[in-house]
């Protein structure tokens, strides 16, 4: 339905309407205006001068726009700029600065403006640290910006502060979307008047060329103009002064077209469809042990930073540090997970209050919330800054369901506090996780060799008492082998008091029937082995000895055991090991040398039926042994 820009070309769009006095000719300059620019009367703030208070800056209804004089900038009217290409945002992150002329209190308005579109979708506007390409958020006359990411820095123009979706149709700009009514079917669906455009503007209103049209024609899209802008109606309003009306069978769209108050289900689709990423996995944990922010699983990092000041984490030494900032409160945000379907999804994380850093006060809390579907930020959790400084960290664990199952869920973690790099909050051991579908042995999950991570989050205990324990709240695997050897099985890295058994291709009918079973005493990981043979399918059941539940690794290999070669006892390796692979010369030589001593890598007979060889002699029979040995080992 967007209309995305791929072509290499760059343009500058902003919003402004203008009178038909002031339809000169045009100059060349590399911006072209667009039609929601506000200001106060010429008599109290100049002509084309915002306001001193910026929030007295209303927007006006397209439908009630007065004849005031307003500031109108020549553009340039040719679509293409040469020889520069047009990009997206690579991984979708966005640098961005703001110049030193935009209040704080408009810096808080354009990350509300930016906090619209990271909601529904993988855009994540990051502050510049020294990236060659970012946005420059600047204080202006009119509003604008180039449509898709430039070289270098590139200017998003603001004059209308106070109506946040006039700056997320700038951001759009910059993402890479034209004007909907610049489509190429757009004569299907409204009549452009070209008769009552003014102020050289036409060409906010061409078909665009070089772009690619998604979904189905948007009145409502937050990048569609109104129905009145750039007339040159004096005075205005009426039907007679239009610029764009909606053809039949679409007129109730009339008052439609123009909005600017929420990002239309077709601008979200668009944006997904450009900037989708990749949807973090789940189950989802992170420790923050890297000492960074990894940028596919997190996204909207605001000043946040892992830090090593919390005292005493649940894990390793990092925890993120969140605090106070200008923009009233640090915050992070994981990246997309898709939780649809699920019966209902985990959240657990462990806090702390003050740690090694500034206290908290009263409403200087830590507030945690999900991203419904409607990319409304829903607080499930709040801890207060006005109780007790913490030493050690305390954890949380909610379920939730409901509005949070969809495949745009998310969680986010933000600090309520204005004071700079104060009132401390530290976060550790963010876990998100969903009712596992293998709570029982009939739908046990495919493994295959190597480590699987698992889970047992939200698990029941559907199996038997063990020989090695309970195993309670499990989940279930099958593997099926794909070697004559060994099987060996174990969890690792268990995040719960793991418990482990292997069954056969039948689940189990009662106590005790485990081929194998394994208990993680002592804080070493359950493993077990058995031998098997190729094609042979087992059951692997993980469960816990006290009801504790969590993440860990599966890990299942099949070695192929090679045949015993005892009589290949020569040479000495120098490593503990003899032989060469061969039964030869070498070895009817060294069993020679070796007559009568008490033993060694020559005692080779006889056979003692566990996998041991000799007598503890090494007599004629070993010489026997070695000559009937004679040849390549198996």
């Amino acid at each position: 339905m967007k209309l995305i820009r791929f072509a290499p070309s760059i343009s500058l769009i902003g919003l402004a309407f203008c009178a038909a006095s002031l339809c000169a000719a045009p100059q060349q300059v590399s911006m072209h205006n667009d039609p929601h620019r506000t200001h106060a009367p010429a008599d109290k703030a100049g002509v084309g001068q915002p306001p001193e208070d910026d929030a007295a800056m209303l927007l006006i209804p397209e439908e009630l726009r007065p004849e005031i004089p307003c500031e109108v900038l020549r553009l340039e009217t040719g679509p293409n700029r040469a020889g520069v290409q047009m990009n997206t945002w690579a991984d979708g992150i966005v640098p961005y600065v703001f110049n030193a002329n935009v209040s704080s209190q408009n810096q808080t308005r354009t990350l509300a403006a930016m906090a619209e579109i990271e909601a529904v979708t993988s855009v994540n506007f990051i502050p510049r640290t020294s990236e060659s390409d970012y946005i420059v958020m600047n204080s202006s006359t009119v509003n604008n910006s180039f449509v898709g990411r430039i070289t270098g820095p590139q200017n998003v123009n603001i004059f209308n502060w106070a109506t946040r979706f006039i700056i997320v149709h700038e951001l759009m700009h910059a993402l890479g979307f034209e004007h909907e009514h610049q489509r190429a079917d757009r004569n299907s669906y409204v009549d452009v008047n070209f008769d009552n455009i003014c102020c050289s503007a036409e060409f906010n209103f061409f078909i665009a060329s070089g772009i690619t049209d998604f979904g189905a024609y948007d009145f409502d899209s937050v990048m569609h103009y109104g129905q009145y802008d750039f007339t040159n109606g004096s005075p205005c309003c009426g039907p007679e002064d239009r610029t764009i009306t909606v053809l039949a069978p679409n007129e109730a769209m009339q008052t439609v077209i123009g909005q600017r108050d929420h990002l239309s289900t077709g601008d979200i689709e668009a944006l997904q469809a450009l900037y989708e990423g990749t949807p973090t996995p789940l189950p989802f944990f992170e420790d923050f042990e890297s000492g960074t922010f990894d940028p596919a699983r997190w996204t909207g990092i605001d000043s946040a930073t892992v830090s090593l000041d919390g005292l005493n984490p649940p894990s390793g030494t990092h925890s993120v540090n969140l605090a106070g900032s200008s923009q009233g409160g640090q915050k992070i945000r994981t990246g997309v997970m898709n939780t649809q379907g699920a019966g209902s999804v985990i959240v657990s994380y462990a806090y702390q209050r003050t740690g090694g850093g500034n206290s908290p006060e009263a409403s200087e809390d830590l507030v945690v919330e999900y991203r419904d579907a409607n990319g409304s930020w829903i607080e499930f959790a709040r801890h207060l800054g006005s109780d007790v400084d913490m030493t050690t960290f305390a954890t949380n664990e909610v379920t939730l369901n409901g509005a949070a199952l969809h495949d745009g869920f998310r969680v986010r973690f933000r600090a309520i506090s204005g004071n700079i790099a104060q009132d401390d909050w530290y976060v550790d051991d963010i876990s998100v996780a969903t009712p596992i579908a293998n709570n029982n042995c009939l739908f046990a999950s495919q493994v295959f060799a190597g480590n699987t991570p698992i889970t047992t989050t939200l698990a029941t205990t559907t199996g038997p008492t063990e020989l090695c324990g309970d195993l309670n709240n499990d989940a279930w695997y099958f593997f099926v082998t794909p070697c004559d050897g060994t099987l060996d099985i174990s969890v690792c890295d268990a995040t719960f008091n793991a418990q482990l058994a292997v069954y056969g291709v039948s689940c189990p009918g009662g106590s005790g029937t485990a081929l194998a079973c394994s208990d993680d005493t002592c804080g070493v990981g359950p493993a077990v082995s058995l031998a098997v043979s190729s094609g042979q399918l087992y059951r692997i059941r993980v469960g816990s000895s006290d009801g504790s539940t969590g993440l860990a690794t599966l890990s299942v290999n099949c070695s192929i055991d090679t045949e015993p070669c005892p009589a290949d006892c020569a040479p000495d390796n120098g490593d503990g090991t003899y032989g060469n692979g061969d039964v030869n010369i070498d070895d009817i030589v060294a069993v020679i040398n070796s007559f009568g001593d008490p033993g060694g890598p020559c005692d080779v007979s006889p056979d003692n039926g566990d996998g041991t060889y000799g007598n503890g002699s090494i007599n004629i029979d070993d010489l026997v042994a070695v000559i009937n040995g004679f040849g390549a080992c198996p």
